[in-house]
């Protein structure tokens, strides 16, 4: 993620200058007290401590930063899932489409469990057999991107090019650096700029298939291995510090 020079004056402004100052300070008022003494100036004994909680405190909201919205850091125990897969659900015009298009997700969801040995997933139509079950608007949003964060891998299943609210579940996953998998018919019904999704990071992996046999062979011929080639990337740091 390329930083603009309002970035960069972000980025020092919230971290870097607090830290800058409180060490000048936490130095100056050591240097004071050695050279004139704290036989009157006993405050002064305060002023390194002080200094040095603030520079705790911003050395802090870094690290916690890093630690919450970037994949470099996040450890297992923190994450609730292996794989939140989105696939359409209300974009669907009735409930046989509907009914049609859940099956083919919880197929792919039992596959993913069989071959990949990831058994933590979550996809939030598993348990609604129709379109007249679905959560509230507010509840399936909030829900659903709070889950974004805590699962490992984003897989989308992009059947075809479809107004789907997975295309905003997708970019949410793009903005926290969560490694992406892809499964669509044809690149060409991705929007544009997903096309060249693995090209801005080797984290993102797109597959193509022309049916429901194909997605079988390929994970039950690669299993894990689709996953795995996506592990140990090192993302921008700095672009999660910025809101």
């Amino acid at each position: 993620m390329e930083m603009n020079f309002s970035s960069w004056s972000k980025l020092i402004a919230r971290y870097f200058l607090p830290w800058f100052v409180g060490s000048i300070g936490f130095i100056g008022a050591l240097v004071t007290i050695f050279f004139q003494g704290t036989s009157k100036r006993t405050p002064l004994i305060i002023l390194p401590f002080l200094f040095f909680i603030g520079i705790v405190h911003a050395s802090y909201r870094v690290f916690k930063r890093m630690c919450k919205n970037n994949i470099a850091f996040r450890h297992e125990k923190d994450l609730d899932f292996d794989v939140f897969l989105a696939a359409p659900m209300a974009a669907y015009k009735d409930n046989q489409e509907y009914q049609d298009g859940n099956k083919e997700a919880r197929g792919l969801m039992s596959l993913i469990r069989q071959h990949c040995g990831l058994n933590r997933i979550f996809y939030s139509g598993e348990d609604v057999p129709s379109k007249e079950d679905f959560d509230p608007e507010d509840i399936a949003y909030i829900g659903n991107l709070e889950k974004i964060r805590k699962s490992k891998y984003f897989l989308l299943y992009y059947p075809r090019n479809i107004v789907s609210s997975v295309l905003i579940e997708l970019g949410y996953a793009i903005a926290f650096n969560l490694p992406i998998i892809i499964l669509t018919k044809s690149l060409e019904e991705l929007p544009y700029l997903l096309k060249k999704l693995p090209q801005a990071s080797p984290a993102n992996k797109i597959y193509e298939f022309n049916n429901q046999r194909d997605i079988k062979n390929i994970i039950s011929k690669h299993g894990k291995t689709i996953f795995d080639l996506v592990e140990n990337v090192s993302p921008n740091l700095f672009a999660e510090f910025i809101d």
